[in-house]
C-alpha cells in the first residue's frame, strides 16, 4: 500500500478479476480495443470489481457483458499484485468454465478473442499482469 501525496490516507490496490478458462484444451484471451490502454495487448478475461461486489460476480458479469458467455467459476487459480506507473493493481485469477448452457464467445467489449494451447501463449504480447499467470500455465504443463 502506498501514501497518495494528496493524503494521508493509503491508497488502495485496484481490485480486478481474471479468468482462466479452458475449453478443449484450450485457453481463452481476448485482445484490448483500440483507444483502450494496452490496446491490442492481450489479457484473461475479466475486469475492475465494482464496489459492494464480490469478485467472483464481477467475473461473470464482466464475461457476460465483453464476451457474452456463462462461466462457473471454480476456483481461485492464481493472485498477485502488480504496480503500474499510474496506480497498484490487485488481481485475482479464477479457475472457470463454460457452463452447459453458454454460447461461443464474440468480441462484445473486445478486439478480439482466440482459444489458445497453453503452450501457444508466449507467442501472444500479454499486458504487463498477466505475463504472471502465463508463466504459472507454462509451469503447469511443463510437469505434466
Amino acid at each position: 500500500m502506498s501514501i497518495s501525496p494528496e493524503s494521508d490516507h493509503p491508497t488502495l490496490p485496484t481490485l480486478v478479476t481474471a479468468g482462466v478458462i479452458f475449453n478443449e484444451g484450450m485457453v481463452l484471451i481476448t485482445q484490448r480495443k483500440k483507444g483502450d490502454r494496452f490496446e491490442g495487448k492481450w489479457e484473461f478475461p475479466g475486469g475492475k470489481v465494482e464496489p459492494k461486489e464480490k469478485p467472483k460476480d464481477c467475473l461473470i458479469r464482466e464475461l457476460k457483458e465483453e464476451l457474452g458467455i456463462e462461466v462457473e467459476v471454480i476456483d481461485i487459480f492464481h493472485a498477485l499484485t502488480y504496480q503500474y506507473p499510474w496506480g497498484k493493481m490487485q488481481l485475482i485469477a479464477y479457475l472457470a468454465r463454460l457452463t452447459p448452457a453458454s454460447r461461443e464467445p464474440e468480441a462484445i467489449e473486445c478486439e478480439d478473442y482466440r482459444w489458445v494451447p497453453i503452450k501457444d501463449l508466449p507467442e501472444y504480447d500479454f499486458v504487463p499482469a498477466d505475463l504472471e499467470i502465463v508463466g504459472r500455465l507454462l509451469k503447469l504443463i511443463a510437469i505434466h
